[in-house]
């Protein structure tokens, strides 16, 4: 039986108790939200494939239905956006051939961008490459150019070919899309990285130009003052914004449920009251990535990420192309 109102342990899983739609039916929503459950881009441990759906359930209790919220760490009011979304469910997806893979999410997203702001729930990060194509391609028969990439992640992802991984892996999705000219290196910022990383690939953030923000210097300038400069630089040299949130920009303690850990990583509740500043951009797409439910028992890193990504839709869809 279908009620308004359910338990979070009924009904189906879909993003937020959104109906579930085919993409001719996109069109008639401000969101749509679309599932890459995909892990075989991986380095380290694998299960994001599982994400998606531990994201979806875990936002059973989230609405956007508008409203006026309480801050409650500085009881100041917020009021929400009021949007409609939907749920297109999870892209078709062959494991065994990655470079057809790209082509189908490429496609996918290009659609669900042509009828409404796409979210994209994965998977492991390389699904990022081909979700900004799709994106960029959306946008560019509209006119819309320069896109940007607004980049949350503990690594740098610029990485080339490691061992026999696919060609575009998780570690060095941003890489691929920079030297194969889909984005330029200064329409390129990254907040959160950490830890120890080849010269190389620190040497090919600064060659091209991508202002990265550490860990380090996020502590020691707050991140709502990294967020929003940030904004404005991409703001000022954008025609639009897609933003990626890698969960392990999150420090390991709070989001313990991601393949690749770095300690020392973003607090999760800075990151939660800072994001209504993503309403500064013109938005394009917002992808989630690298939650491993089978690493994280307790199902915390999951809610994590279903807090972030209501406050990105909630408060952060300002400006969105």
């Amino acid at each position: 039986m279908r009620h308004d109102e359910e338990y979070v342990h009924s009904g189906i899983a879909t993003c937020m108790r959104a109906p579930y739609v085919a993409m001719d039916e996109a069109a008639g929503y401000d969101v749509v939200v679309l599932g890459v459950p995909l892990d075989y881009a991986v380095s380290f441990r694998s299960g994001q494939r599982h994400g998606p759906r531990a994201i979806r359930e875990a936002t059973f209790w989230h609405r956007l239905a508008g409203g006026v919220y309480m801050d409650l760490a500085t009881r100041t009011p917020r009021e929400a956006t009021r949007l409609t979304i939907a749920d297109l469910g999870d892209a078709v997806l062959w494991p065994a051939d990655p470079e057809r893979n790209i082509d189908r999410i490429a496609q996918t997203v290009r659609a669900a961008r042509s009828a409404a702001f796409p979210v994209i729930l994965g998977g492991d990060h390389s699904l990022t490459y081909a979700a900004f194509l799709g994106c960029r391609e959306a946008l560019a028969q509209r006119g819309v150019a320069p896109v940007g990439l607004l980049h949350f992640d503990a690594h740098l992802d610029v990485e080339r070919e490691y061992l026999t991984l696919p060609r575009v892996h998780h570690g060095n999705f941003l890489g691929e899309l920079v030297r194969e000219g889909h984005v330029r290196g200064e329409h390129v910022v990254s907040i959160g990285a950490r830890g120890i990383e080849a010269a190389e690939c620190a040497r090919f953030v600064d060659d091209h130009g991508i202002r990265l923000y550490g860990a380090g210097e996020v502590r020691e300038r707050t991140l709502a003052a990294i967020l929003a400069e940030a904004c404005a630089t991409l703001a000022a040299r954008c025609a639009a914004v897609y933003v990626t949130f890698d969960i392990d920009a999150i420090d390991p303690a709070q989001a313990p449920g991601t393949g690749t850990p770095v300690a020392g990583g973003l607090n999760a509740h800075d990151v939660l009251s800072v994001l209504p500043a993503l309403a500064r951009l013109p938005l394009a797409a917002f992808d989630l990535v690298e939650v491993c439910p089978p690493l994280d028992p307790s199902g915390l890193t999951a809610v994590v990420a279903a807090d972030l990504l209501w406050q990105v839709l909630a408060f952060g869809l300002g400006s969105r192309v």
